[in-house]
């Protein structure tokens, strides 16, 4: 039962990631079709035959087009042409656009074009980069940022239940790894768990900070003009690559910020002095084991759009302080296991049992 979640999410990510991975290799061809047409075309002159606004009515409005025909010699042989950009025409809602490159371009005018002198037949007006060409590559980076974060998602969960199934199976010593906590070490005087930083939550929170910045930066960007001619970043990457360098910067240090926070407790148990330390970011606690009340397993729920989930944390009460949290995790089997396993390690009670609905209970 619990691989079924997996499958649908495996579904899910191969249907976003083939979808996403046409759109970029699409946007890749285009990229290199620009790329190779400024190595090899070549300038010539040309007379404008014809030159006209073109729309077109969908389900989704209309659009409008720039159609120019014009007449080239290459070697002396006459050429047709039809394409304004590499683009193949740039089809859009903006009818001022096609109206000012038709404008620009009246039948009879002497009009300079590029020219592929491998295939002479094939020229453009503009040999540049299309319309909307970098402001579709900010539009993508939220899906591939999502695309990204599925698969890595999928390995994380696949480590996570392989890790989980071999915490059940093991025992508190040195080299037993604990999901979310990290792996037992030994030294001269007994076991130390965690103490490290939270490598994969900061990693997750800047690529989501990143994606966010960017869905939020494409509003200003898309109502100023989007990639239209007319604004600094229709056919120069330039300020998008900027726009871009600024958020990735902003998510960068949302991710370090949170790689200082994000500690994960280190737990000492000093089997010599028969005592215990538990360090958090949320306080320390040290004490000998004859001290210790109870190490505890505490279940929270947490609501979303009608789903609850639980997640459950380890904690550890002595001296008569507050319950301090050692470990949390989603696992009901791998909290009770692992605060079993530290209680008979430091000769305490555990009141952790799990009941059949999932809760835990005391025992």
């Amino acid at each position: 039962m619990e691989s079924t979640p997996l499958k649908v999410l495996f579904i899910f990510t191969a249907f976003w990631c083939s979808l996403t991975g046409l759109f970029l290799v699409v946007q890749v061809l285009r990229g290199w079709q620009v790329w190779d047409a400024r190595r090899h075309f070549l300038p010539a002159s040309a007379v404008v035959l014809a030159s006209e606004v073109v729309d077109s009515t969908g389900s989704e409005g209309s659009t409008y087009a720039p159609r120019i025909r014009y007449r080239y010699r290459v070697a002396g042989r006459d050429h047709e042409g039809d394409r304004y950009d590499l683009g193949g025409g740039g089809a859009s809602d903006d009818r001022g656009w096609s109206r000012r490159v038709v404008d620009a371009h009246p039948p009879g005018a002497e009009i300079a074009i590029w020219y592929d002198p491998r295939m002479p037949d094939n020229a453009v007006i503009a040999c540049g980069w299309p319309r909307n060409y970098w402001f579709l590559w900010m539009f993508m980076q939220p899906f591939l940022v999502a695309g990204i974060g599925l698969i890595a998602s999928i390995g994380v969960i696949i480590r996570w239940r392989r890790a989980r199934r071999h915490c059940l199976a093991g025992s508190l010593v040195a080299g037993w790894t604990i999901p979310g906590w990290g792996t037992c070490a030994a030294d001269a005087r007994g076991l130390r768990i965690g103490g490290g930083l939270d490598t994969w939550t900061a990693v997750s929170t800047a690529g989501v900070s990143y994606g966010g910045l960017v869905f939020l930066t494409m509003f200003p960007v898309a109502f100023l003009g989007g990639g239209s001619e007319d604004v600094p970043w229709g056919r120069d990457g330039r300020v998008i690559a900027a726009l871009l360098g600024a958020n990735l910067a902003v998510a960068i240090g949302v991710g370090i910020a949170v790689y200082r926070r994000s500690s994960i407790a280190l737990l000492v148990i000093d089997e010599r002095e028969r005592r215990v330390t538990l360090r958090s970011r949320h306080g320390s606690l040290e004490a000998p084991w004859s001290a210790i009340d109870a190490w505890r397993v505490q279940r929270t729920a947490t609501t979303d759009d009608g789903t609850t989930t639980y997640s459950y944390a380890v904690t550890l009460t002595a001296a008569g302080r507050a319950p301090l949290v050692a470990l949390t995790t989603g696992s009901a089997e791998v909290a009770v296991h692992v605060a079993g396993k530290l209680a008979a390690a430091t000769a305490s009670p555990c009141f952790a049992e799990p009941r059949g609905d999932g809760q835990v209970a005391r025992t």
